[in-house]
């Protein structure tokens, strides 16, 4: 493992129209020590010849491996035990960088070196509407580095503060958690990053230096099979820690606010899927108290039907915070 080394993870799967703007952000990085590990899940497309030519000209940079289909899990996994680098950066194959992204992280990981993430602030890019939105913790609203105080108190009341293309983890510690889950159709990452979360601080850059493009071509969260489960995985893990083992980093309200958190999304998925007994029987399970807003908009977006639902949001959103869930 070369401690200098960043390993580059990028899953491909049927993204011609789009690989070589994410090889084309990593490749015009300012900071230059890396590996790029492009790993081919079966692909139809051609995506995988539009890789080739980049290797041809880039021989020392980049890796093809092509396996099965398999999904974006197993094929992040796939990438992490190839993997050179004491750090592992991820980026799907239909996002990008800024150029001084990895130039940051290095930042973080020489400020804050007991993190077990760094990230940095993103651009969410809706492909349909041209919509462009910038994501960025409230706690930082300058491009400066810190520590999240509580990821789970980030998550839970706000927009997502970080995202899988987004973020870099110490090899290590992607081998002490096992990676991805590999039989989730969604979710896996948020998963992993609470998993470590629960035990160690998020270091995080309040300058928007990733783009995560929405609504593109066979993206996987909306090719993925909607599946509902009641249970809740992280609650399954939480559940068989012991903090005298090994201490939590985070508290137990901020735990608990958490998981308060999963409750109000199952409930919006059973929502959606058409079960509207279950998605209320959901929302009641979501107890603490900071969720309320969150807890008004998903019992809003169950009872009312959705254009009346499309109409109050538009009005109250941005005031009552009901619409950073749903």
């Amino acid at each position: 493992m070369n401690s200098n080394i960043i390993s580059i993870i990028i899953p491909l799967y049927n993204k011609s129209t789009y690989i070589a703007r994410a090889l084309d952000s990593v490749l015009t990085q300012t900071y230059q020590d890396y590996e790029i590990l492009v790993i081919n899940d079966g692909s139809t497309d051609g995506s995988e010849n539009i890789v080739k030519s980049y290797l041809k000209e880039n021989p020392k940079k980049i890796t093809l491996i092509n396996q099965e289909n398999q999904g974006v899990s197993i094929a992040r996994n796939t990438g992490i035990k190839h993997a050179q680098g004491e750090l592992i950066a991820f980026l799907d194959a239909d996002d990008e960088w800024q150029p001084e992204y990895l130039e940051t992280i290095i930042s973080l990981r020489e400020k804050y070196p007991a993190a077990g993430i760094y990230a940095t602030a993103y651009y969410q890019m809706d492909e349909t509407s041209g919509k462009k939105n910038l994501i960025q913790h409230k706690i930082t609203n300058k491009p400066s580095q810190t520590l999240f105080s509580s990821y789970f108190r980030a998550i839970s009341l706000g927009p997502h503060p970080i995202m899988t293309s987004g973020i870099v983890i110490p090899k290590q510690i992607l081998d002490k958690f096992g990676g991805f889950e590999s039989g989730m159709p969604l979710g896996e990452d948020l998963l992993l990053w609470a998993k470590i979360a629960l035990y160690y601080p998020v270091a995080y850059c309040g300058e928007p230096l990733a783009t995560c493009w929405i609504n593109t071509n066979n993206n996987h969260k909306i090719t993925a099979k909607k599946k509902t489960s009641e249970k809740i995985p992280f609650q399954e893990y939480l559940s068989a820690q012991n903090s005298e083992d090994e201490p939590f980093f985070e508290s137990d309200d901020n735990i608990q606010l958490y998981l308060s958190y999963l409750r109000v999304i199952q409930a919006q998925e059973y929502a959606f899927s058409g079960d509207q007994k279950k998605a209320l029987k959901a929302l009641i399970t979501a107890k603490h108290p900071k969720i309320l807003p969150k807890k008004i908009g998903c019992l809003l977006y169950i009872i009312l039907p959705m254009r009346v639902f499309r109409i109050l949001l538009k009005i109250t959103g941005k005031f009552t915070k009901i619409g950073q869930t749903l």
